[in-house]
């Protein structure tokens, strides 16, 4: 309330009463004045995009192509040879080298991570994918990533122990060295990436004995 000094002195303007409705009516008000509202950014969700791109970019899936594209271009050959490709041999064929691959570069992201965090010259065929220094990914998450690809190749061997050594005895020798080698193309004791054989000897696995 107000207290006039006397009657008749207080001003005719009545009090602004301040409500709910009278604040969203304010002119600054993004809804009034057509500014664009922001949506809240959600930090989970975000961290699990980032999380995943990460992850991503740390399987270098283009880079699976070379593999696969000799192994099946020696499934075509065959099947223009004359023989019948398995479909069921085929499929764990493409599975298992994609495996190696994928084991293979994770090993090198994770053995490599120092020297890729130092190299400011990278290309994409040298330096590494980068998620791990440049986008964050832990450095642990390569190695399990790597072992877990292991372990995947080791049931999909297990299968093929099952159901198809038999008839093609020869593809288990032939993976084993295939796995041996991309493996230890980063990974202790052997690191044929420091040796300076490395590109050699995945050369001729991605070149040779995919199509074989």
């Amino acid at each position: 309330t107000r207290t006039c000094a006397y009657p008749g002195s207080c001003p005719t303007t009545p009090l602004l009463t301040v409500t709910g409705q009278d604040i969203n009516k304010n002119v600054n008000h993004p809804a009034t004045t057509g500014a664009p509202l922001r949506r809240k950014q959600v930090p989970g969700s975000t961290s699990a995009n980032m999380q995943v791109k990460g992850f991503l970019v740390l399987s270098r899936l283009p880079f699976l192509s070379p593999g696969i594209a000799s192994l099946v271009s020696g499934i075509a050959i065959a099947a223009s040879e004359g023989f019948e490709p398995e479909p069921g041999l085929a499929g764990m064929s493409v599975a298992g080298v994609a495996l190696i691959m994928l084991a293979t570069y994770y090993f090198n992201e994770y053995f490599d991570y120092e020297g890729d965090a130092l190299n400011r010259r990278f290309t994409k065929f040298s330096g590494g994918s980068r998620a791990i220094p440049d986008m964050h990914v832990p450095r642990p998450v390569a190695r399990i990533a790597g072992w877990s690809s292991v372990a995947a190749l080791v049931a999909i061997a297990l299968v093929y122990l099952a159901f198809y050594f038999e008839d093609f005895p020869c593809l288990l020798p032939l993976a084993l060295y295939g796995a041996f080698c991309g493996i230890f193309y980063s990974h202790t004791p052997f690191q044929w990436s420091y040796q300076g054989i490395g590109e050699i000897i995945i050369g001729g696995c991605y070149g040779v004995l995919a199509l074989v």
